[in-house]
């Protein structure tokens, strides 16, 4: 796995965070039936449109950003051995990386 990869997604998870009024981040990482899965968990002040997260450009933090999910995309398409799953549940961004090893 690509550590660029994940310092994008705790980068993203840490600067959501600090937006919010809850400010929690919780990084967990377990073993999987065939490697092993990281969960990141943030709060968000800004909800982000799911249809343009990957989008180069897209940011709900201001201008002049918005690059660190479109990289982290690239990562994960150019890695078949990862899963990827980004989700929002109750005021909670949830990702997902299950890798195979």
């Amino acid at each position: 796995m690509s550590s660029r990869l994940l310092g994008l997604l705790i980068d993203n998870a840490i600067e959501a965070a600090e937006k919010s009024e809850k400010k929690y981040v919780d990084i967990r990482m377990a073993n999987a039936e065939n490697g092993f899965r990281i969960i990141i968990e943030n709060t968000y002040g800004t909800k982000p449109e799911l249809a343009h997260l990957y989008d180069k450009g897209y940011s709900t933090k201001g201008e002049n950003r918005g690059y660190g999910m479109y990289y982290a995309r690239e990562i994960i398409l150019d890695n078949e051995d990862m899963d990827y799953c980004f989700e929002i549940q109750e005021n909670v961004i949830v990702q997902n990386i299950n890798i195979e090893i």
